[in-house]
């Protein structure tokens, strides 16, 4: 066979021998390898064994068109190329005039003998009819054998982290459209493995490997997960959507109040898609050049639940009356070498004895909720409330794909998402509870890629691809 390719981490390869009904090869036949999406042709010719390779190849749907002389024309469709596929189209020719053709559909095996990885393909379908919760395509990684969900309490358990091969989910390698896609955040601020997590409806399919993958993939001890966005064909496509959860039908937390309503959660997800070929005035990309891009609006508010304990308010002026005796420091005697200390009177603090800066921060205080656990030693978990957590982003991707000639294509693509939300802490703001969980966070990422490829020979080929990551956390106390 020829030689392989390397580093075609978001294409795939059509390969095959083309031979007469003896078994023979059959060296120089015509080979045309057609994007029935596009329209979009690439050509070569077999070599002197009758083999020949076509790549590197966008993933879609082909057919492949073979020609020789003294031979009926051979077309054989229904052919669909994933993600790091490299798919076998062996022709057999009959004898005949070039004229005539001969149709084959649905030629290509399901079982691919050109590769020894081991993975699974989850495509644009799946993507969008399985049920995601928070519409987290990774969560669909664990379809994969080998790969689990990530650890409960993991920083990443949110955003769908899985672990393969028994590895930490952050030893994954995660790639968008052929650029490093991982996330390099101290402690994963972001609470993700990944730095851009594209909407569902912006997915044409991912690929998740776990063993014998190519030398182009490094990094990795767990899993590759290569997922690619869609690009714009010779038709239009739209899609609109808008998810809705809430808890009208959620059970309570155990300790909410029980005379009280069900803390409200409400997560509204909402967007759209559309690609196509570009149309403008005087030109017309189809066959040529194409659009698609996307918008994802996500909007939740969720209520926590939250004990905390808080002065009572009589303590708060000094009272405390009923307790356990307060004693005052400055009636401290040495006693045959035993520290004496009197109370106060009437189990009374005077204000005056109050520091300045305590009586400010008493001030800002809440009350407490609850009674709490009561002894007479003092009150433990006497204020429970039910803040609400904002949690804000947007997001969405642009890509254009433009075919220059039958040697040269290109695409670019563009991603970007914007997050605020604001964790609640147990004790409102500005007297706040001091939690590296709360507080004002900002998740904000931004993704370029641009594509080239150029066909020098049916042998020789060029890809060149740039990109530039871009993530910035902040946590910052609230008011800062």
């Amino acid at each position: 066979m020829l030689g392989v390719a390397a580093a075609q981490t978001t294409t795939g390869s059509i390969v095959g021998t083309v031979t007469d009904n003896t078994g023979a090869v059959i060296p120089g036949a015509s080979v045309t390898v057609t994007n029935t999406d596009t329209g979009a042709e690439t050509k070569t010719s077999t070599d002197s064994s009758g083999n020949y390779v076509v790549t590197p190849l966008p993933v879609g749907h082909y057919s492949v068109t073979v020609e020789a002389q003294g031979f009926k024309k051979s077309v054989s469709g229904g052919i669909t190329l994933n993600v790091q596929d490299r798919i076998g189209v062996n022709v057999a020719l009959e004898v005949g005039q070039v004229t005539e053709t001969v149709e084959v559909v649905g030629a290509a095996p399901r079982l691919q003998t050109d590769t020894s990885y081991l993975g699974q393909v989850v495509d644009s379908q799946k993507i969008v009819d399985l049920p995601l919760n928070g519409r987290f395509f990774t969560r669909l990684a664990v379809l994969t054998a080998g790969a689990l969900p990530t650890a409960p309490g993991a920083r990443d358990e949110r955003t769908g982290g899985f672990s393969a091969n028994g590895v930490r989910p952050y030893q994954n390698n995660y790639l968008l459209d052929g650029i490093d896609n991982n996330s390099l955040s101290e402690d994963l601020t972001n609470e993700s493995s990944f730095v851009v997590g594209p909407s569902p409806d912006a997915i044409a399919e991912f690929k998740v490997q776990t063993n014998s993958m190519s030398a182009e993939f490094g990094r990795s001890g767990g899993a590759v997960m290569n997922v690619t966005i869609k690009g714009g064909t010779n038709e239009f496509h739209g899609s609109a959507f808008e998810f809705l959860r809430n808890s009208k039908l959620d059970a309570k937390n155990f300790f909410d109040p029980a005379t009280g309503p069900t803390p409200p959660f409400k997560q509204n997800q909402f967007g759209g898609a559309v690609g196509g070929p570009v149309e403008l005035p005087g030109y017309n990309g189809k066959n040529r050049t194409f659009f698609f891009t996307d918008y994802q609006g996500t909007r939740i508010r969720t209520a926590h639940t939250f004990l905390a304990t808080l002065a009572p308010v009589p303590w708060r002026t000094g009272n405390f009356a009923g307790w356990v005796p307060v004693l005052d420091p400055s009636t401290t005697t040495i006693q045959g070498g035993q520290v004496i200390r009197q109370p106060f009177t009437g189990n009374q603090i005077p204000l005056s004895r109050f520091d300045p800066a305590s009586l400010n921060l008493i001030k800002l205080m809440p009350a407490p909720t609850v009674p709490g656990s009561v002894s007479l030693k003092g009150v433990a978990n006497n204020y429970l409330t039910n803040p609400v957590e904002p949690d804000n982003l947007d997001q969405g991707d642009v890509r254009i794909d433009h075919r220059i000639s039958d040697r040269d294509s290109m695409f670019a693509r563009f991603s970007m998402s914007d997050q605020i939300l604001t964790p609640p802490a147990s004790i409102p703001p500005p007297l706040s509870a001091a939690a590296f969980s709360s507080g004002d966070w900002t998740n904000n990422t931004r993704q370029g890629v641009f594509e080239e490829t150029h066909i020098f020979s049916p042998r020789v080929i060029n890809e060149f691809r740039a990109g530039y990551t871009r993530l910035r956390t902040e946590r910052l106390q609230f008011n800062a």
